[in-house]
């Protein structure tokens, strides 16, 4: 039978499954940073050519909205990233509690349906709509798991995950 669930002394999270997913989203949030953050870094580097091609093509680029967009996606990934290491610290702390690890979850998952559905909107592709759905996924099957974890300890169900550390001999005596 495994331990109850004392709040600051053991964890109701299984490292089993919270590890696979934070290093997979982890590895998601880390490439989109990097992706958005060098796309917008060209943008803003390139701004005078691609208004000289605006000018010379009679066309235009919208610039600007483009610039909006890209910082404020840019903004939010970070966002998702700070609130991911703070829930990591917590876990490591054993402060982390279900009631804000579901909001942390609910919050990241709600911007990751915003983006699949900027990608369905924009121009998919089947690679990037296989990204997108894996992508979504990953953050689906967390925020599942969150919501799991946070309806046991609602119903005072919740056991701990405890790690077995050996005892020590003089507690035999």
């Amino acid at each position: 039978m495994t331990a109850p669930y004392i709040p600051k002394e053991s964890s109701p999270f299984a490292k089993r499954v919270l590890i696979p997913f934070w290093v997979l989203r982890l590895i998601v949030l880390v490439a989109a940073i990097g992706l958005y953050g060098f796309s917008l870094s060209i943008i803003a580097a390139y701004t005078n050519e691609l208004e000289d091609y605006e000018r010379e093509n009679n066309t235009s680029l919208a610039l600007g909205t483009i610039k909006a967009v890209l910082g404020v996606v840019f903004a939010l990934l970070l966002i998702c990233f700070a609130l991911e290491i703070t829930c990591i610290v917590k876990r490591g702390r054993r402060t982390l509690s279900p009631k804000f690890f579901l909001g942390v979850n609910i919050v990241q998952t709600v911007f990751v349906v915003v983006l699949f559905i900027m990608v369905m909107v924009g121009a998919p592709t089947s690679l990037g709509i296989g990204l997108s759905v894996v992508i979504l996924l990953f953050f689906l099957g967390f925020l599942i798991y969150a919501s799991v974890i946070f309806h046991k300890f609602r119903k005072g169900r919740l056991t701990a995950d405890v790690e077995h550390h050996p005892v020590p001999m003089a507690s035999y005596q």
